[in-house]
């Protein structure tokens, strides 16, 4: 059982009141008050040395969007976060970031999945997009626990609804406002095999179809960013910032510690100890269609382009670097930061 509890440190805007254990509900209830003049983001953490702390992550709120109060309260379950045990400190911060700050970028909690929605949990692999296209169903991957594909999306190769694998295939130049595969072309939310010329999923190549702004000041591309309102294709620059002296990657082989063996990388911010984890969700290749290294590698997408080609995240094995040479037909797995 938990045997004490203790305040910590709080940010400026929030006054620590108190911290109560339930054994019967499981639970602990935080109180605090929160000064503030726009709404903010509230996260609770907990520690056992008030120097290393961690995130509670299943609790009663998202709280997103809080504004001024007194009294609140967030509630933690404790036992869904397999943290029983031992004498805890406790600290509420209140942020701009919807997300976990690290070196100075607002990143997602977890990866983006179909539909251009959130995946619940940070280590699920989520979905896989081609470079620049909305969500429209070619992203969609089934999943094992462990990441692994259970199914996904037809192909288009030139004949509307062919499955992966089995046939040649064609770019795509029949496209509609927002240069896309139109309702009239037989892709639209199929995924776009192509294995020659450029490696585009369509023709002309079209650059700025997630990032209309450049990388100094990005601009998201509504109406084929994939990411929720708020949020975007991070820029290779972005992605630059999580391999720089100010984070810690940690590689991570059985990340759940429960033998489902989900590989992939943790990365902490060195001076505030927040971390998210990017799993080896694996990539989609675009000459086959086939989910391919799940679990051994991940290539993220970036909104920054390189000619026919664009700037992507990559970890594999022990590797994690920014590359510039992945095809826009590729599906890859995205991380999106907030606007």
């Amino acid at each position: 059982m938990l045997l004490l509890l203790s305040l910590g440190t709080a940010s400026a805007q929030v006054t620590m009141k108190s911290a109560e254990f339930s054994a019967s509900n499981r639970s602990v209830t935080v109180t605090y008050d929160l000064i503030t003049d726009d709404p903010v983001y509230v996260t609770l953490y907990y520690s056992l040395d008030r120097c290393n702390w961690n995130e509670c992550i299943t609790v009663s709120d998202a709280f997103t969007a809080q504004s001024a109060g007194t009294n609140k309260q967030i509630v933690w379950n404790n036992f869904a976060d397999n943290v029983r045990f031992g004498r805890y400190y406790f600290k509420v911060e209140s942020s701009s970031c919807a997300g976990v700050l690290i070196n100075g970028v607002c990143w997602a909690r977890t990866n983006l999945a179909e539909n251009g929605q959130f995946a619940t949990n940070d280590y699920d692999g989520g979905a896989l997009y081609q470079w620049g296209r909305q969500a429209d169903g070619h992203e969609f991957i089934a999943r094992n626990t462990d990441n692994t594909e259970i199914s996904k999306s037809l192909c288009f190769n030139g004949t509307t609804g062919v499955a992966c694998g089995t046939a040649a295939n064609t770019q795509i130049s029949n496209l509609d406002a927002n240069g896309q595969p139109s309702a009239t072309s037989g892709a639209k939310g199929l995924f776009i095999r192509q294995n020659t010329g450029t490696y585009d999923w369509r023709t002309p190549l079209d650059n700025a179809l997630w990032n209309s702004g450049d990388e100094v000041t990005p601009s998201k591309n509504a109406a084929a960013d994939p990411c929720p309102a708020g949020w975007r294709v991070p820029t290779q620059t972005e992605f630059a910032t999580l391999t720089t002296t100010a984070v810690t990657r940690t590689r991570q082989t059985d990340y759940k510690g429960d033998g489902s063996n989900i590989s992939g990388y943790k990365i902490t911010d060195n001076a505030t100890s927040a971390s998210i984890f990017l799993p080896a969700a694996g990539y989609r290749d675009s000459n086959n269609g086939r989910v391919e290294a799940v679990n051994s590698a991940g290539w993220y997408w970036s909104s920054s382009p390189n000619g026919n080609n664009a700037y992507y995240l990559r970890i594999a094995g022990g590797s994690f670097f920014v590359s510039d040479n992945c095809p826009h037909a590729y599906g890859n797995p995205v991380r999106c930061v907030q606007e």
